[in-house]
């Protein structure tokens, strides 16, 4: 199966798709988010680097915290942690994607251990 990729844009969103089917990145304030699911867990694990799992108390207030900004941008990765966040994008942008909270990361990272 050959993958090919989709960027488009909705208003300040951009979206990154294979196959037309699944969403892989959003961009959200510069931000990029990767929407993840249990399945892609061993091909993300296994890659080094900074893993967040911002707040949508932290996500709201991004043009005033400068710093948590900066943190988000300079991630590797970004889960999407905020079910609000989630929520707005599913059905108020019409954007599908997975909430993947800490604690669940947690809890798969303890088994895959």
């Amino acid at each position: 199966m050959v993958n090919y990729y989709n960027i488009f844009f909705i208003n300040e969103y951009f979206i990154l798709m294979i196959n037309n089917k699944t969403i892989k990145k959003i961009s959200f304030n510069e931000v990029i988010f990767n929407n993840f699911i249990e399945s892609d867990f061993k091909n993300f694990i296994k890659k080094k680097g900074l893993f967040l799992f911002p707040s949508g108390p932290g996500l709201s207030n991004l043009n005033k915290k400068k710093k948590y900004l900066k943190a988000l941008k300079n991630a590797d990765f970004n889960f999407l942690d905020s079910g609000f966040f989630v929520i707005l994008l599913n059905y108020i942008k019409n954007i599908k994607v997975n909430k993947f909270s800490g604690y669940k990361f947690l809890k798969i990272y303890l088994k895959f251990l």
